[in-house]
């Protein structure tokens, strides 16, 4: 990681594309290339939740990515490609608020999420996600209903993370993607002829 670091520093610093393999891990749980070649311009390393992560533009795109630099392999600068400028990519970029919508740093753009939250979580929503607006005429003394702009694979995840304390109101394809996952878990989690064994043995106890 730490030459990856490195080399996508001196790329950054005289502005120059890198170049490099994409890994992830196959059924023996082993890194292995899922992507050659990738031709990219280099703009941010950033660290979040113990990961270093490396933020550019790839050729042939209009839009931000960002990669996980221990998944980085073949890594090299190319001397004679001058990298594209952020400008050119999003003039109104601010690493903070990017670092915040994109919870867990999965990949995709921020949307619009409504949701309908614990008071008490407040805190936590804003270190994840950044500012949001409360609707105080939906309100009560326990629950609000905020907006705000995240991206939607974390947003999936910080919800089931947050269980009974959040509640997904919009968008509606995320709304029912989590009905689908927690109907599913509870599915999994039914009590079973092994269960009520186990309960009998331990009620005669």
């Amino acid at each position: 990681v730490s030459v990856n670091v490195e080399v996508c520093h001196e790329a950054i610093d005289r502005k120059r594309k890198i170049i490099f393999n994409y890994n992830d891990f196959n059924e023996s749980g082993r890194l292995a290339v899922k992507t050659k070649g990738i031709k990219a311009s280099p703009y941010y390393t950033v660290v979040s939740h113990g990961r270093y992560y490396l933020i550019c533009n790839v050729d042939g795109t209009d839009d931000l990515r960002h990669y996980r630099m221990d998944k980085i392999t073949s890594i090299d600068i190319l001397e004679k490609e001058p990298r594209r400028e952020m400008r050119e990519i999003d003039p109104t970029f601010d690493i903070n608020n990017y670092l915040q919508t994109q919870t867990y740093m999965f990949a995709g753009k921020d949307s619009r999420v409504v949701l309908r939250i614990k008071k008490s979580c407040f805190s936590d929503l804003f270190d994840f996600f950044g500012d949001f607006k409360v609707d105080n005429n939906m309100a009560d003394e326990e629950y609000a209903v905020v907006t705000l702009r995240a991206n939607l694979e974390g947003m999936y995840y910080w919800a089931l993370q947050y269980g009974n304390n959040v509640e997904v109101v919009e968008p509606q394809d995320l709304r029912d993607r989590i009905r689908e996952t927690v109907t599913s878990m509870a599915n999994k989690y039914s009590i079973t002829d092994d269960d009520k064994y186990s309960m009998a043995i331990k009620e005669a106890q």
